[in-house]
């Protein structure tokens, strides 16, 4: 098993607002609060957090948040129409706090920016980069959208880092340069397929 060097790994907790996965009542987190309590992702995020923060490893928050009016927004997909049909997720309100069972800590970046995934007009390559960050582990709720989103726009980042991104029914990891991928189910890791399995 490769050992993650924490002072070169950071989480990255994608997109886990109150208006998603928490209780403030949006059309997203009706559709994903119910996916967030039959897998108990939640919990496991919960669990991953401790561990990062024991082993002194960063901690980064996205989350979406739109502005008043949904400017840049286009209904050219099923989630923007929702968005612009019932605009939510706006930039002020509680729906765009992270859920409090796992808040972030005052020292620990969020990064806010308009788009599925966390990189797209925000500042967290620059963050990554910065810490001197070369593996990223994403959690979130919407494997689909958010985390899938923001995994992909590592690779165009030109970033050559690794990055590990959980489902919420079956957490997976990935690996963006060639060939190292991990997949833990409730928290515990068993490699894939010609991977690795890497922990803390």
């Amino acid at each position: 098993m490769e050992i993650l060097d924490p002072a070169r790994t950071a989480l990255l907790v994608v997109h886990m607002a109150k208006g998603v996965a928490g209780q403030v009542d949006t059309p997203f987190n009706r559709l994903f609060r119910q996916r967030a309590e039959e897998t108990g992702v939640i919990g496991v995020q919960a669990r991953l957090l401790d561990g990062f923060r024991k082993a002194k490893a960063k901690v980064v928050y996205t989350l979406v948040t739109y502005q008043p009016g949904l400017p840049g927004v286009r209904p050219n997909s099923p989630m923007f129409r929702t968005l612009v049909g019932s605009p939510t997720l706006l930039q002020g309100t509680p729906a765009v706090e992270v859920i409090d069972d796992i808040a972030p800590r005052p020292d620990e970046p969020v990064v806010r920016g308009q788009a599925a995934n966390g990189f797209d007009g925000t500042t967290l390559d620059t963050i990554l980069r910065v810490a001197g960050i070369d593996t990223l582990v994403l959690v979130g709720i919407a494997t689909d959208v958010g985390v899938e989103s923001t995994a992909r726009a590592l690779h165009a980042t030109g970033n050559t880092g690794r990055s590990s991104s959980p489902t919420p029914a079956r957490p997976t990891a990935t690996r963006p340069t060639p060939a190292r991928s991990t997949s833990c189910k409730s928290g515990s890791a068993r490699p894939l397929p010609q991977t690795r399995s890497s922990a803390l």
